[in-house]
């Protein structure tokens, strides 16, 4: 669906009262990318793909509104929290430069600019275009994440620990901020592309000693099954079966800004503050033996990440809480 008429944003979806605030919101964006477009890249940098880089960008703009609406419909009473972390925090959309088109997607707080690759291959289970969806919409998760994970920093500030240990507990929670990322990307470019999400398959990486993982994730599956076993250690997700229902829950949980104050909270509370320091740790190894196998942690992280998950899966395990939540009554 082409949704740009005489050089506008049109939104098909209906927000009910914010519908025009939205559009309004996309056509701003849309104005300040292709001007950000003209200054980067038209004259003494050329990207020598113009015409599939506009195409992209216009075609990120509904995206961008599509994500909005799926939360409007599905998690409806964060829509305004998340609109309004938009509205604040990505103020552009560009593509990456040639030489990083390896990259699926990136975002950069500093610039709230959302770079996009345009030239995503297809795979077998999405296209191209479905892709481009998927990435886009993880990065556009790593936003409204952000604001949790910007409270975990003051959190590790106050716990009396060296800084290397902070550092792989605060590793640890973007292990969970990424796999949750992906895992909402995932939802919602399937629900558009009116596809069934595949069942999980067994996959092998360079981590583990390249021992299997089992993941239905376009990528970093091997952050799935630890997730999902951390998320079934709160109270009101462990009594979950159905791993599509410990995510969906996990999932709700993160959209809140109070997210991982909540978790240390509970932790506290059960006295076990100390196996969660534990967890994040290991969760931490994991994540930076992630990022090692393409360049971007320091590689022993790699050898270290089959032990790291052997004594995160003792633990657990172990901590898996069947309880329902703590109930807080307001006075």
């Amino acid at each position: 669906m082409n949704r740009i008429n005489n050089g506008n944003y049109i939104t098909p979806n209906q927000f009910g009262n914010y519908t025009v605030f939205v559009n309004d919101y996309i056509n701003q964006l849309y104005s300040r990318s292709l001007e950000l477009y003209a200054k980067r890249y038209a004259q003494n940098n050329p990207t020598g793909t113009p015409r599939i880089d506009i195409e992209k960008i216009e075609e990120s703009l509904g995206y961008i509104d599509d994500y909005l609406y799926y939360f409007f419909q599905f998690n409806n009473e964060s829509f305004i929290s998340i609109f309004e972390n938009l509205i604040d925090n990505l103020k552009f959309i560009t593509v990456l430069p040639p030489t990083m088109r390896g990259v699926y997607g990136q975002y950069k707080n500093n610039e709230k600019v959302l770079y996009i690759n345009p030239k995503l291959h297809s795979d077998q289970r999405l296209t191209s275009d479905e892709r481009t969806r998927l990435y886009i919409c993880h990065e556009l998760g790593h936003i409204q994440n952000s604001k949790w994970m910007n409270n975990l920093i003051i959190i590790l500030n106050d716990i009396n620990c060296s800084i290397e240990d902070k550092q792989l507990m605060y590793d640890g929670f973007s292990l969970l901020d990424e796999a949750i990322t992906q895992d909402r990307a995932e939802n919602i470019t399937y629900y558009f592309s009116s596809k069934t999400r595949p069942s999980m398959t067994q996959r092998v990486t360079v981590l583990f000693d390249r021992s299997p993982h089992k993941t239905n994730f376009d990528y970093y599956g091997e952050f799935q099954v630890p997730t999902i076993d951390f998320a079934r250690t709160l109270r009101g997700i462990g009594k979950l079966e159905d791993i599509d229902l410990v995510m969906k829950e996990f999932n709700t949980r993160a959209l809140k800004e109070e997210f991982s104050k909540k978790i240390f909270d509970e932790y506290t509370t059960d006295g076990q503050i100390s196996n969660l320091y534990y967890l994040l740790k290991q969760l931490g190894i994991i994540k930076n033996a992630a990022y090692a196998a393409f360049g971007y942690s320091d590689y022993r992280y790699i050898r270290q990440s089959s032990q790291a998950l052997a004594k995160y899966n003792e633990l657990v395990r172990e901590m898996r809480d069947y309880r329902d939540p703590i109930i807080t009554r307001s006075l």
